[in-house]
């Protein structure tokens, strides 16, 4: 077992749209599928206990993360502060999750979901491979922050509104704006506001930086969209908000 928590990994590296890659994609796929159709059929109190557990273990895998950094001496604080987007929005979720609150919930569909996605399609987890514990606890980490998403909009019947789409696209430039003045004091780089990943991402067929931030700039917007109408379909509860 010791190999699998190693800093240096001897197996095989992991394979983009591998074997194991795409059994992780279809199992986030239909667990994000029942959600949608039988996520609200659930009883309120049995939700809410699906709800805390899934905080919990979020919570976890997080705290874990650090542990496991800390203990390899890969913990550094320009690069594992809670800064980068997904990070963020997993303690968002956290929050949202155990506790039911409306605006983070849809905060964790509009933000938290869509960016999870692009590291469940392109994770960072290189150079180590299926099952070594840094691609286990990522897969989780964004299943996870992916699926919650859903649930809040799809089981719980929160139901984004324009207004508060708009009101977390602002809260997004204000987080940018703060890490922004912290990656020039201490040369980070999250959010990736100074530069593109060091590894491969979606961000790789954007032109170069700082062009490919008035990319992003728009990317941003037109997946908070989609986003927003994808939790306005019909049958959904407007504004109602998880039992606490």
């Amino acid at each position: 077992m010791g190999d699998y928590f190693e800093r240096e990994w001897r197996g095989e590296p992991f394979e983009l749209f591998g074997t194991s890659h795409v059994v992780l994609l279809l199992v986030v796929a239909a667990v994000t599928a029942a959600v949608i159709v039988g996520g609200r059929r659930i009883a309120a109190s049995r939700r809410r206990v699906i709800r805390r557990v899934a905080a919990v273990v979020l919570l976890l895998n997080t705290l874990g993360w650090h542990a496991w950094n800390i203990a390899v001496g890969s913990w550094h604080v320009e690069t594992m502060l809670p800064l980068h987007l997904c990070s963020v929005l997993s303690l968002v979720a956290v929050v949202a999750l155990w506790t039911g609150h409306g605006w983070l919930g849809v905060a964790t569909f509009l933000l938290g979901s869509p960016g999870a996605l692009q590291a469940l399609l392109t994770p960072e987890v290189a150079p180590y491979g299926f099952p070594h514990y840094r691609v286990l606890q990522s897969w989780t980490q964004h299943g996870l922050l992916f699926v919650a998403g859903f649930w809040i909009v799809f089981a719980e019947g929160n139901r984004p509104t324009f207004r508060q789409t708009a009101q977390v696209w602002a809260a997004l430039h204000a987080l940018a704006a703060a890490t922004f003045a912290i990656n020039a004091a201490i040369g980070s780089n999250y959010l990736f506001l100074n530069g593109k990943p060091d590894y491969p991402t979606v961000l790789d067929m954007l032109p170069p930086w700082p062009a490919y931030l008035l990319v992003l700039e728009a990317l941003v917007v037109v997946l908070m969209l989609v986003f927003w109408l994808i939790g306005r379909e019909r049958g959904l509860k407007p504004g109602s908000r998880a039992g606490s």
